[in-house]
């Protein structure tokens, strides 16, 4: 998933969710490229969609118009 992220300009960390288990996470650290994420890729699960909306909105970073 990284290597795809990176394929189309975004450049994620990879970290370990937990020591004991083999579960790993990707985090887009710079604002804006959470901004282009939403906008251009998104999630393919609603939830998960609606979270990161509603984390936008809260911040300021994105117009309730925005979808």
């Amino acid at each position: 998933m990284k290597k795809l992220l990176g394929t189309i300009g975004y450049h994620p960390g990879v970290y370990r969710r937990y020591a004991d288990k083999d579960v790993w996470e990707l985090c887009l650290a710079r604002q804006e490229d959470v901004v282009s994420f939403y906008r251009r890729v998104g999630f393919s699960i609603g939830r998960k969609q609606h979270k990161l909306r509603s984390m936008l909105l809260r911040k300021g970073l994105i117009d309730q118009k925005d979808d």
